[in-house]
C-alpha cells in the first residue's frame, strides 16, 4: 500500500513535469530545448568528475558544458531536426535510413568538431589547447559517437516526434557527456 502511494506521487509529479516542459515546448521552443541541453550537459560533466574521484569539481568546466549546452547543443539540434523533417518528407522511400545518414555523416561529425573546440575555449584554456584537444580526442570519440549515437538516432528520428527529439537526445546525452567529460584531455 505505501508502494502504491509512492508511485502515484512520482507518477503525478512526472506529469507535472511533462506538462510544464510541454507549455514551454508549445510558447518558446528553441529556449526550452537551449535550457534543457543545457541541465543534461552540465550535469553530464559533474556526474563524470564525481564518478572520476576528483576531490575538488571543476566549476569552470560543468560552466563550459551548460554554456556549449545552451549556445551550442540546444539551437543546433532544435534547427538540425526541423530541417531535417522538412528536407526529407515521410512519403520518402526509405526516409528514416536518409535521414539516419544525413545525421550520422555530416551532423555528427561536424557537431563533435565544434564540441572539441569549443569546450577547452570556453574554460579558458586557448586555441592551442583547443586544438591540442581535437587532435587527441576528435577521432576516437566520433568513432565511438557511431557507435554509440546510430541505433539511438534511428529510435529517435523514425518513432520520436519532431518537437521531442532534442529531449530524447538530451535525455541520452546525458551519458554521452559523461563519455565525453572523461575525454578531455
Amino acid at each position: 500500500m505505501v508502494m502504491a502511494k509512492f508511485s502515484s506521487q512520482n507518477d503525478a509529479v512526472y506529469m507535472k513535469a511533462l506538462k510544464l516542459y510541454n507549455y514551454h515546448l508549445q510558447r518558446h521552443p528553441l529556449l526550452t530545448k537551449c535550457c534543457t541541453s543545457a541541465v543534461t550537459s552540465s550535469l553530464g560533466n559533474f556526474i563524470a568528475q564525481t564518478l572520476g574521484g576528483q576531490s575538488d569539481l571543476k566549476y569552470r568546466n560543468i560552466v563550459a558544458f551548460a554554456i556549449f549546452g545552451f549556445f551550442g547543443t540546444g539551437p543546433a539540434t532544435h534547427y538540425f531536426y526541423r530541417y531535417l523533417a522538412a528536407a526529407v518528407k515521410p512519403s520518402d522511400k526509405n526516409s528514416n535510413v536518409i535521414k539516419l545518414t544525413i545525421e550520422r555523416l555530416f551532423f555528427a561529425p561536424s557537431f563533435l568538431l565544434l564540441f572539441f573546440y569549443s569546450i577547452p575555449l570556453l574554460e579558458g584554456k586557448g586555441l592551442t589547447a583547443a586544438h591540442d584537444n581535437f587532435k587527441v580526442g576528435y577521432m576516437p570519440s566520433l568513432k565511438a559517437n557511431w557507435k554509440f549515437w546510430s541505433f539511438l538516432q534511428y529510435i529517435n528520428l523514425k518513432y520520436v516526434p519532431q518537437q521531442y527529439q532534442t529531449l530524447l537526445t538530451n535525455v541520452i546525452a546525458l551519458f554521452w557527456n559523461i563519455y565525453l567529460s572523461t575525454k578531455q584531455s
